[in-house]
């Protein structure tokens, strides 16, 4: 911790980035995936299930 504590102005912005690109980026992935889910889940609520399932055979 106390590394942490001692680092420059430059080496501490930069983890901060770092920190919060990660973050960031694992937020948008699960939000996106929350979002493919609610769609897929909204569109079979309005498809033919035997016509699709037909046309997929």
């Amino acid at each position: 911790m106390d590394k942490i504590r001692n680092l420059s102005v430059r080496k501490t912005i930069l983890l901060y980035m770092a920190a919060a690109l990660f973050c960031g980026f694992l937020l948008s992935a699960v939000i996106t995936r929350i979002a493919e889910q609610t769609q897929m889940h909204i569109w079979w609520n309005y498809v033919d299930e035997e016509a699709y399932f037909e046309a997929v055979e």
